[in-house]
Formats: structure tokens, C-alpha cells, sequence
């Protein structure tokens, strides 16, 4: 016959709540590990346009993104996400960690790569056709 000391008997309940509290940190890290659906998340970025951008005013990568889409006359709607503190919750709701972050038919894109954004707007079809000769 075993008996367990009161010792062994007062460490059970802090080893189950510190089991559980463990238990609890996994699940929270896995949910936050999975991309949020952009439509649920950034409603209003999602409705504004085909191709929606979340930049800032300094960002040079903004500067070149909102150039290239000018050059190829992408209609856009711009978010400012150091101004807006909706669109700042939108850009953190959809993962933003770096400036631009694109929405382009409710797909992301993280980053500016002029060719990279030429050919995702191609895929999605916003680029505009050209005028016939």
C-alpha cells in the first residue's frame, strides 16, 4: 500500500492549473498561426476596391508601389494605417508586418516587387486592358 505525502497531495493542483494554463498558450499560438480570411477580418478594405493598399506616408516602397500602379492605371483605394486607426486594425487584423500590404481581389500580398505586383494584378485581372489600335 502506497500512501502519497501532504506534500505530493498540495502540488497536484498548481501542476493541473499550470497543465492547463500550458494547454491553453498551444491552442492560442495555433489559432493565431492560421491566416485570417481577409474578407471577415477587413470589411471595409475588402468592399473599397479591387486592389486596396495599406501604406504610410514615409514608406519608399509606397512611394514605388503607388507609382507603379499610377504608371499602369490601376484604379486603387490607399489606407493609411498611421492615420486611420480602422485601417491600422484591418492591416493588423490581416497580418500586416510590413508596409505596403496589398488586397487584391481578397488576396495578399506582403511587400512591394513591382513584378511580382504587375503580375498579381495580371492574374486578377485589374490591370486595365490596352486600347485597341
Amino acid at each position: 500500500m502506497t500512501t502519497s505525502s501532504p506534500m505530493s497531495r498540495s502540488l497536484i493542483g498548481p501542476l493541473l492549473l499550470a497543465a492547463a494554463f500550458l494547454a491553453l498558450l498551444i491552442a492560442l499560438g495555433r489559432a493565431l498561426l492560421v491566416e485570417p480570411d481577409p474578407a471577415l477580418v477587413a470589411p471595409r478594405a475588402h468592399a473599397a476596391s479591387r486592389v486596396v493598399m495599406f501604406a504610410t506616408s514615409w514608406c519608399p516602397y509606397c512611394a514605388q508601389a503607388r507609382a507603379t500602379l499610377a504608371l499602369a492605371e490601376v484604379p486603387y483605394v490607399e489606407f493609411d494605417i498611421e492615420r486611420d486607426r480602422i485601417a491600422r486594425a484591418e492591416y493588423a487584423a490581416l497580418g500586416g508586418r510590413v508596409t505596403p500590404l496589398f488586397l487584391i481581389d481578397g488576396e495578399l500580398m506582403h511587400g512591394y516587387q513591382e513584378q511580382l505586383l504587375l503580375d498579381r494584378l495580371a492574374l486578377a485581372g485589374a490591370l486595365p486592358l490596352p486600347a485597341p489600335r
